[in-house]
């Protein structure tokens, strides 16, 4: 699990990302991020329906924050809500952690390039 700080918890805040953010697509999940002067860079994840029932959603949320993890250092203080589309099912933790790798790279939002 991510950490308290580098969570987005209210409806307001998610919201607040998909209404003012800019968006970044790849083959498993649609990222939208804005700026922010926070300390921390500030992570939702969203599962939608369409990935399967309840179990299954929240498996690769699981999933989705382990390959997060070890990314957020790296990551350039905005805040970021990412949304997961149904091609994540044939997906392993290696290839979420490279497609976000990949992903936040091909928007310059990971200091690692």
């Amino acid at each position: 699990m991510l950490s308290r700080k580098n969570r987005l918890k209210k409806n307001k805040e998610f919201s607040y990302v998909y209404k003012k953010g800019k968006v970044l697509g790849d083959k498993y999940f649609t990222i939208h991020y804005v700026f922010t002067n926070l300390a921390d860079p500030k992570i939702g994840i969203s599962i939608n329906k369409k990935v399967g029932n309840s179990v299954v959603r929240h498996r690769f949320k699981r999933l989705l924050t382990e390959a997060l993890r070890p990314l957020v250092p790296s990551i350039k203080l905005k805040n970021y809500v990412i949304t997961a589309k149904p091609e994540i099912i044939n997906s392993t933790l290696i290839d979420l952690r490279t497609h976000l790798i990949e992903c936040l790279s091909k928007g310059n939002l990971y200091a690692n390039n």
